[in-house]
């Protein structure tokens, strides 16, 4: 008989399981194995590349804003992904996290249609395309404002309309 679930050891500390959250189409990407840094000739300590993701996560500007005090270069912030490279922009959208999603575009000068690198199911994937699923208008639209293409294609041929239906 399998334990209860009280009684089991508690599972690995993720940015998903530590903010409470499962967003949609990324629950599945986010263990501790796969939290990982993209490749960048910047290469941040841990801990600020995990309070990266989790301020992304949250939506907490101002941890992420301390976050990148911290950092040599602002900049490298967009260095920092997780699995399937899905950067702190592609969470904070898929999140609806408007005030984040500025704060990067305006403050950091982040690309609304940065393609995540790599293979599988977020290939290509833009910022812009992960605010479709949030299913939040306002984030969807600022990210249009500021120049999300809707015409662009993931890896897999999918826009952001495509992005957009997995809600519906």
């Amino acid at each position: 008989a399998l334990p209860s679930r009280r009684s089991r050891e508690p599972g690995p500390r993720t940015p998903m399981t530590m903010s409470g959250r499962r967003s949609r189409d990324l629950s599945h990407t986010c263990t501790e194995s796969s939290v990982r840094r993209r490749s960048s000739t910047h290469r941040a300590p841990a801990p600020a590349h995990d309070a990266a993701i989790k301020a992304a996560f949250d939506g907490d500007l101002r941890r992420l804003r301390g976050t990148v005090k911290s950092l040599d270069d602002p900049r490298v912030i967009f260095s920092f992904g997780m699995g399937g490279g899905i950067g702190v922009l592609h969470i904070a959208a898929v999140g609806g996290h408007l005030e984040v999603c500025k704060y990067l575009v305006e403050e950091l000068g982040g690309d609304v249609n940065a393609p995540a690198p790599g293979v599988g199911d977020f290939a290509g994937v833009t910022p812009f395309m992960s605010s479709a699923q949030s299913g939040d208008v306002s984030t969807v639209k600022y990210l249009l404002d500021h120049g999300g293409d809707l015409t662009k294609s993931d890896a897999k041929g999918r826009t952001v309309l495509h992005h957009a239906a997995c809600i519906a």
